[in-house]
């Protein structure tokens, strides 16, 4: 699994430098409009202050996992990593995103990915939150837990 980091200001972040541990800067020219057209069309996407595209790296992963299971290996940390990065970004006091609605052509062309065995899974993006959400559930309190109960279920019979 591999983190490619973006940002909608001048530069962007090649993939990580397995042999020494960085990023690395290249090349410039990321722009808001180039990340909504990846995000298909999703503004939040593309002016997202932050955004990341997990990417999988399959012979990588089946090097570890010598069946096709690799690549559901790889879902699964893509969801993993997706949820630490909206709980880190949330604990941050950021707004995340998180989106499974993306360009897959468009995302592996800019980052030189073959969308076969080096694909990209899952972008996420952070930034300010929205000063008047809408729709947002009220926060959960204890209160909230204590009034809600879940239903008995009846004991498991042996079968």
């Amino acid at each position: 699994m591999v983190a490619e980091v973006l940002t909608a200001f001048d530069d962007w972040v090649e993939p990580p430098n397995a042999l020494e541990h960085s990023l690395e800067l290249p090349a410039g020219g990321f722009t808001a409009e180039e990340g909504t057209r990846m995000g298909a069309d999703q503004d939040r996407v593309g002016r997202a202050p932050f955004l990341v595209v997990l990417t999988a790296v399959i012979d990588r992963m089946y090097s570890k996992y010598r069946t096709p299971r690799c690549y559901r290996v790889s879902l699964l940390n893509a969801g993993h990593l997706g949820q630490t990065f909206v709980l880190t970004a949330t604990a941050l006091g950021l707004g995340p995103a998180q989106t499974g609605a993306f360009r897959d052509t468009l995302v592996a062309d800019r980052f030189g990915l073959d969308n076969v065995g080096h694909t990209p899974l899952y972008p996420l993006a952070a930034g300010w939150p929205h000063p008047e959400p809408q729709g947002v559930p009220p926060v959960a309190g204890l209160e909230t837990f204590r009034r809600n109960r879940l239903p008995a279920e009846p004991p498991l019979t042996g079968r």
